[in-house]
């Protein structure tokens, strides 16, 4: 078995069949799997790997020039390490295999030197290396495209005499267009700069620049953008267009002055998608909403939901419904996204003085059928669409609110009387957009469940279906692709009479839903039953509140506050360590492994005397457990001999204590401890005594 498949299975046994798991050939996919697998991210995947080995993690950011000089770049890329301090007779390096003996020999024999290893994940070496190798050949450089680790044969080759600064831009949006990636972000970083690509709503790293080729990308791509390259002190916006493969793109792109320099982010735009409601996925309940909607005389459709949850293309999909030669469609946007055939599209430039307001106001005496307004932001703009579906247009328009009962009573905030509003709306929809698990690769949800998926199944009483591992098709994400979830609310009857009321709350609109009304989050929970997604992912989309509603959906409790924060320490960055202290080996073995399945590491000791230094030497130390029972003949001289030792460590304690001693408790309760936990022990009062001294 593969050692870090080993190191996997030992420290997080309850993430599944470790040993069924067949690694990638590359360090950097390896580690992404591994921690993906097991619900942590690298950096506490590393604290894990660092202290079953007993190294030290590499401090990168203290590298010396002498000891990148000492070791051709070829060899250290060769061999994955990063050199980072040299002297008289050592070399320390950064390693992200601690096994592999084969890498030391070949370090000593190069250097002559006796090599002491650091570790770091794969992708900091990565990273680091090429900042580092780019500041020994001069930043001034602009030629870095082969430092993008990129198939060379993704280069357009009709573009091999232009500049390296074309090639390198080219090769970088072809590379997102490939990845399905939304945006390019290129920013300062580490004093260089890096590429992420935004796939699937994650960012995702794809390569460092130095940062004389940093400042010649963004001047670049703001010559060709129509902003000024000259000026790097105010934010600017441009756009561009390109053709790939026979399908048109546009570019919007935007700066930003920072710390460090600019950044710039692309947004790429496929020109050649075709809009229809049937291709989004939604729900067929959904979609019949929607294509009543479309087929209203007149009227406003809202769409709401946070930046990127897919409003405009929902929007989108409804005008190409009903574009015809018949019908003359107008929009109002800022910017417009995507160019639509046979409707006229306003960009609107407030600099210019061209405000949504004056647009509009414009707009109606050119004698529109429908409306699209790219956004309601203020009370005036409100107030020309509740008109405008007022006097005979079919309005569309989106709305930043957290869900769509929020709605309504956003828009009489706006100064929309309630009354117009009733006469007017014709329904609200809320979106979002969920990653959906790769089908090449998910594996079912089997026991022991995760945190999350036990949560899920206690509150649902369904288990997931499924879980996200990863594979190259996927770039061990273990999700391709993105799925809808929406909430509509479609004005009858019932809700009209709430509203025209004047003062309607949101549980009064909640009250007038019909029955089978399904909100966002009960449709992400039928998504999860389904295996289409994960509770991870729609906590993510949906905050803590997917949780509370399905406790009030499913009337079911769970330990929402407790998972949470369990969930919270498994994924965190945070390498938390609890410290038992008890004279009964058996005892702290018990602990020992109820810490570990809570994603704790557990330290042990005997006696208060080596208790004390491991509380030294251990910065990542959260929690004491002390053992009051073991010693039962005297428990109080113990908790005495305790509170001299570990009082000004002012770290929270746990107490295991004997129900039946009550002289004790009665001490403890005095002395203002926290409440004991008593035999037999169990991980879940462990887990809530833990989740009590932190959280409160």
């Amino acid at each position: 078995m593969h050692w870090l498949i080993q190191l996997a299975a030992e420290s997080y046994p309850s993430s599944g069949d470790w040993a069924g798991i067949n690694l990638p050939p590359g360090a950097g996919d390896q580690w992404m799997l591994v921690a993906n697998l097991a619900g942590i991210d690298q950096a506490t995947l590393a604290q894990r790997i660092a202290r079953h080995y007993q190294l030290k993690i590499a401090q990168l950011g203290q590298v010396t020039p002498d000891a990148m000089a000492i070791l051709p770049a070829k060899l250290s890329r060769r061999l994955g390490v990063l050199p980072l301090e040299i002297n008289t007779d050592e070399l320390i390096v950064a390693v992200s295999d601690p096994q592999d003996s084969e890498i030391e020999k070949q370090l000593r024999f190069a250097t002559g030197r006796k090599v002491i290893r650091r570790l770091a994940t794969p992708e900091d070496i990565d990273t680091y290396s090429t900042l580092l190798e780019a500041r020994m050949r001069g930043e001034a450089s602009t030629d870095a495209a082969p430092m993008l680790h990129l198939d060379n044969a993704e280069i357009d080759r009709t573009v091999g005499k232009d500049a390296p600064v074309v090639r390198l831009v080219r090769t970088l949006i072809r590379r997102a267009i490939e990845m399905r990636a939304s945006d390019i972000h290129i920013h300062p970083f580490v004093g260089g700069g890096v590429v992420r690509f935004r796939i699937d709503g994650v960012l995702r790293r794809i390569t460092t620049l130095p940062k004389g080729t940093l400042t010649t990308i963004i001047r670049f791509l703001k010559s060709n953008g129509g902003m000024d390259p000259s000026n790097s002190l105010v934010p600017q916006d441009g756009r561009a267009s390109l053709s790939l493969e026979g399908r048109d793109y546009d570019l919007r792109i935007s700066t930003l002055p920072t710390h460090g320099g600019e950044g710039v982010v692309l947004r790429v735009l496929d020109q050649s998608g075709a809009y229809s409601l049937e291709r989004i996925r939604f729900s067929a309940a959904t979609r019949q909403v929607l294509q009543r909607a479309t087929n209203s005389a007149n009227g406003l459709f809202l769409v709401t939901g946070p930046t990127g949850s897919g409003k405009s293309t929902t929007l989108y999909a409804m005008l190409a419904a009903i574009n015809k030669v018949s019908t003359r469609i107008i929009t109002v946007e800022e910017p417009v996204e995507y160019r639509m055939n046979g409707v006229t599209q306003i960009d609107v430039n407030s600099k210019a003085g061209l405000t949504f307001g004056t647009a509009l106001r414009s707009i109606l005496r050119q004698d529109p059928d429908v409306l699209l307004i790219g956004e309601i932001r203020d009370q005036e703009t409100a107030g020309i669409a509740v008109n405008a579906a007022l006097t005979g247009h079919l309005v569309f328009s989106t709305l930043h609110t957290m869900d769509a009962l929020r709605t309504i009573p956003r828009l009489t905030e706006l100064g929309v009387s309630p009354g117009v509003l009733a006469d007017t709306l014709i329904g609200v929809m809320s979106q979002r957009l969920m990653r959906q698990l790769c089908s090449n690769c998910r594996l079912p949800a089997s026991e022991p469940l995760r945190p999350l998926e036990r949560l899920f199944r206690d509150l649902t009483n369904e288990a997931p279906a499924f879980r996200a591992t990863g594979c190259s098709v996927c770039g061990y994400t273990g999700y391709f692709g993105r799925i809808p979830i929406a909430e509509v609310i479609e004005m009858q009857d019932p809700i009209r009479n709430v509203m025209q009321s004047g003062h309607a709350t949101i549980d009064d609109i909640t009250r007038a839903l019909p029955d089978h009304w399904t909100s966002i989050y009960a449709y992400a929970a039928q998504h999860i039953i389904s295996g289409q997604t994960t509770p991870e992912e729609a906590q993510a989309n949906l905050g803590t509140t997917f949780w509370h509603a399905l406790e009030a959906k499913f009337h079911r409790k769970g330990n929402v506050q407790q998972t949470l924060s369990l969930n919270k320490r498994r994924d965190g960055d945070q390498d938390n360590t609890a410290l038992i202290v008890s004279k009964n080996p058996a005892l702290r073995s018990e602990v020992d492994t109820l810490l570990r399945a809570a994603g704790i590491t557990p330290a042990t000791s005997e006696d208060t005397g080596k208790a004390a230094k491991i509380i030294d030497d251990t910065p990542t130390l959260q929690y004491l457990v002390l053992d009051l029972v073991t010693d039962a003949s005297d428990s109080r001289q113990l908790l005495r001999e305790y509170r001299v030792a570990f009082a000004s460590s002012g770290l929270p304690v746990v107490i295991i204590a004997n129900r039946d001693d009550a002289a004790l408790l009665k001490l403890l309760k005095e002395a203002g401890a926290p409440d004991p936990i008593f035999p037999p022990l169990r991980s879940e009062d462990l887990i809530a005594r833990i989740d009590a001294i932190t959280l409160r």
